[in-house]
């Protein structure tokens, strides 16, 4: 006999039989009867209720067949109480600078005490409160004891500089008390923050940002130099270097007939396929002279088209049309012609109605 699979607890196995010296063989499929007997697993424990120093716990434990994992056992066990008390010291007194405090310890899982009015050793650290005698020194006392001393005052110190109103000085805070004071304060005054504002007659007023000082001072100006041009004889350019107020001199000598101004292009105009364009002609911006005539750009000769009739041909707008006696020579009416065959094919799709003739 040769066993092609092995019987379990709850399941058949399968054999067959071979010849020793061929390799003939019968008696196929022929069933090994289940065992019915199940190999049990390691156990497999939960806590349900842990144990305590005084009390004892439970635990589940499930024991199944390694083979099958049919449930062979599922009982719920004691967990012996540990007998070992967890313990956690409780504050009785928090201590203080000049007194000691109390503690104990407490079972964490139980009512079970020790370690009654073990001493915590004082601090031997004040809890001080700093008071300002408003005289550089601070009355010092603590919260928790009879102490109290007068010290002088340890200050943080900050620096102003000086400004037209005041000079430099600093001012001094205690970091304890908080008492507060300026120094003394230096001969170094700034001068005034100006700020101009011109009266448009070459004199402007003049006010401090800082303080309520106010003035009127004459312009002083920076002055740019022009050359005679065209038109205008030469002159200067005046700007007051605090209020910003402008004007120019009067011209000094004749304008200077060969030094023109920009020069521009004027009366440039494109071609259309009809009329005749132009290059436009060079002239002066300033006294109007024309430096070069241009010259005329022949029309382009290319008719623009029309889309097609529905009922053949090109569209012609008819007498009823509003554009009827607009030409079609220039940009403009081209561009009305366009929008008005849009509006009548409209028309004619919607309304049936025939504006073409």
């Amino acid at each position: 006999w040769v066993t092609d699979t092995e019987a379990t607890c709850g399941a058949a196995g399968v054999k067959h039989e071979e010849c020793e010296n061929c390799d003939a063989t019968q008696s196929a499929g022929t069933e090994i009867p289940a065992t019915g007997a199940h190999i049990p697993d390691e156990a497999e424990e939960s806590v349900i209720t842990p144990a305590t120093c005084g009390a004892a716990g439970s635990k589940r434990v499930v024991v199944k067949c390694s083979v099958c994992g049919t449930t062979l056992i599922d009982t719920t066990a004691e967990i012996p109480a540990t007998g070992e008390h967890v313990w956690k010291w409780v504050i009785d007194s928090e201590p203080t600078c000049g007194a000691a405090g109390g503690k104990h310890e407490e079972c964490e899982n139980c009512d079970a005490t020790q370690s009654a009015g073990t001493e915590i050793p004082a601090t031997g650290v004040h809890d001080l409160v700093c008071a300002s005698n408003g005289d550089g020194t601070h009355a010092v006392t603590c919260r928790n004891c009879d102490y109290s001393a007068t010290s002088d005052c340890d200050y943080e110190e900050t620096f102003h500089a000086a400004t037209c109103v005041k000079g430099s000085y600093t001012t001094y805070v205690c970091k304890e008390c908080g008492y507060t004071f300026d120094g003394a304060e230096g001969d170094d005054r700034a001068d005034h923050d100006l700020v101009y504002a011109s009266n448009g007659d070459g004199t402007h007023a003049v006010t401090c940002r800082n303080c309520g000082y106010t003035a009127t001072a004459d312009c002083e100006y920076e002055e740019t130099a022009h050359a005679a041009t065209c038109v205008k004889g030469a002159y200067t350019t005046y700007v007051c270097k605090d209020c910003g107020y402008t004007f120019d001199g009067e011209p000094t000598g004749e304008p200077d007939a060969s030094n023109h101004a920009a020069i521009i292009t004027v009366g440039a105009q494109a071609a259309t396929a009809t009329e005749d364009g132009y290059t436009g002609d060079k002239v002066c911006s300033a006294c109007g002279e024309t430096f070069e005539t241009g010259t005329v750009i022949p029309a382009t000769g290319e008719e623009p088209t029309h889309p097609a009739n529905p009922s053949g041909g090109e569209r012609i707008h008819g007498r009823f049309c509003f554009c009827y006696d607009i030409p079609t020579r220039t940009t403009i009416g081209l561009m009305i012609h366009y929008l008005c065959e849009i509006i009548c094919a409209v028309l004619e799709f919607i309304f049936g109605l025939n504006i073409w003739a």
